[in-house]
């Protein structure tokens, strides 16, 4: 019986990294983040900072942290395949943007901020993963850039103007 032919490599990493922003529970989170990054990473740097695998999965988990619920819009994918192993390794540039509405309720309307991301990935066979899984691929260097912003929160309007308007003399 042949093997299934895998996701695209952009596929792969949109799957991903969504899967890493709208994970319910902590297990779903880390579930998430082995199938996404290699365990012996060999190079992460968000923001130009080079950060460990444990530094990157808890800067992850802080923009996380709030979250009530999440959406991922990818507003750019690029991606380059590896000329010997096609859709199994290579490298993908993507950029998005992260809705993320919080548990925090303020003037009786849930916070929301937005994360823009870029990522750039190279994405390899990972032949030493304490867990074997299904599709081998791991993100084995990772470049990203990112800004948090929080979204304005409006007032609730009233049924009545608090200032009467004025008529014209």
């Amino acid at each position: 019986m042949p093997l299934p032919i895998p996701v695209s490599l952009s596929n792969w990493a949109q799957d991903h990294i969504t899967a890493l922003f709208t994970a319910k529970t902590t297990k779903e989170f880390d579930d998430a983040f082995d199938a996404f990054l290699a365990h012996f990473v060999d190079s992460i740097v968000v923001n130009g900072q080079k950060l460990t695998r444990d530094q990157y999965k808890a800067s992850l988990v802080n923009i996380r942290a709030p979250e009530f619920s999440a959406e991922v819009k990818y507003l750019g994918v690029v991606e380059a395949k590896d000329e010997k192993q096609g859709e199994k390794a290579g490298e993908v540039g993507l950029f998005a943007r992260v809705g993320i509405t919080e548990k925090l309720i303020v003037l009786g309307q849930r916070a929301t901020e937005t994360v823009t991301i870029s990522f750039n990935l190279k994405i390899i066979q990972d032949t030493h993963q304490p867990v074997k899984s299904f599709d081998p691929r791991r993100v084995s260097s990772l470049t990203s850039v990112l800004v948090k912003a929080q979204n304005p929160i409006v007032a609730p309007h009233h049924s009545h103007p608090l200032i009467p308007p004025t008529e014209g003399k």
